[in-house]
């Protein structure tokens, strides 16, 4: 039986224990931080996300990491946090790590930390759980090896596959002398390098019309990713040459986004999508990255809203050829469709 004494300190430490988890327990908070898959091979590459369902009144800081989570885990991008769903004052966000590692054996992910912030209140922090990752080797099997003698050098006359590089590189160097030439001799005429006919098709509609017929011919659902995410960034280089003047094809994805930035007429949001869609089709073109089924169909419903949100802008309204010749650019066949 508890004494006088006792009860008196129990009690005194459940109200410690009420008042510390008022300022943040109230808030209806859920978090939760997992791995797309728990075991990978060598050098392949798994999503970490943390996923937090909390209050609007609370502001949530997501941990950064820089080029590695920890000893033998590299970090290859870190994704911008994504709002997946709002239900009253409860909003549920998505925040993703691309992680790979080249040294195998198993690992022990240290939790992932959370900052919280309510106004009124100190600041927080929650731990999530610890993850699990498990790095495999290939196995190799030695007892199917045939060891041979090693062969004496042998004498082989010349072949074609020698002499190949000699010669292709010879009519290559003969074709960009010519390509000079020309291009020295429509520059003294003062003729434009191509003579590119208008389209009668406005560009959002163009653009909105490719985009539905890529969505029906369902490459990533057959698992086409580098293809269908190649094909979403072209459709929107394409728009965006056509609206803005700005040769997007002949650009890198970082370069498209400061021309825009320079020009200062997309505004910060609509930045945002296009970022969005470039990082994805980037990291599945030259990282091997496998995007979700939510990130497939994100990147092209993000396409969609950027050319609904700037198709106010007026298309290139000046005859192409004198602006080919102004930016001494070739400009694509956009009357093409997938």
């Amino acid at each position: 039986m508890l004494t006088g004494f006792n009860s008196f300190k129990v009690f005194l430490v459940a109200i410690l224990i009420l008042f510390s988890s008022a300022g943040f327990g109230q808030q209806n908070l859920s978090y939760k931080a997992m791995l797309d898959t728990n075991s990978i091979l060598i050098g392949d590459q798994v999503a970490m996300r943390i996923l937090v369902t909390h209050s609007n009144r609370i502001k949530i800081g997501f941990p950064i990491y820089k080029d590695s989570l920890m000893h033998g885990i590299e970090v290859l991008a870190d994704f911008p946090v994504d709002t997946i769903a709002k239900e009253g004052d409860q909003v549920s966000l998505s925040k993703a790590y691309l992680l790979t590692s080249f040294d195998s054996g198993s690992y022990t992910i240290p939790e992932p930390r959370l900052l919280l912030l309510l106004k009124g209140a100190k600041a927080d922090t929650i731990i999530t759980e610890l993850l699990h990752l498990k790095v495999n080797t290939i196995a190799i099997d030695t007892t199917k090896a045939v060891l041979r003698d090693i062969k004496p050098p042998m004498k082989a006359p010349i072949t074609f596959s020698e002499i190949a590089p000699w010669l292709f590189g010879g009519i290559g160097f003969l074709a960009l002398l010519a390509l000079v030439a020309w291009f020295i001799i429509r520059r003294i005429q003062n003729k434009p390098l191509l003579s590119i006919a208008k389209t009668e098709e406005p560009a959002d509609v163009q653009a909105i019309r490719l985009l539905t017929n890529l969505r029906q011919e369902k490459l990533w659902q057959n698992n086409k990713f580098k293809q269908y995410h190649s094909n979403i960034t072209e459709i929107i280089r394409v728009y965006i040459y056509r609206t803005q003047q700005i040769n997007a094809l002949e650009q890198t994805s970082e370069e498209t986004l400061q021309s825009i930035r320079n020009q200062n007429v997309v505004t910060t949001e609509n930045q945002t999508l296009l970022r969005t869609i470039f990082t994805i089709a980037d990291l599945t073109k030259f990282a091997k990255y496998t995007p979700t089924s939510f990130e497939n169909e994100e990147s092209i419903n993000y396409a969609e809203t950027f050319v609904r949100n700037t198709k106010v802008f007026s298309e290139v309204t000046e005859d192409e050829s004198t602006v080919v010749e102004k930016n001494n650019e070739s400009k694509p066949d956009i009357n093409s469709s997938k």
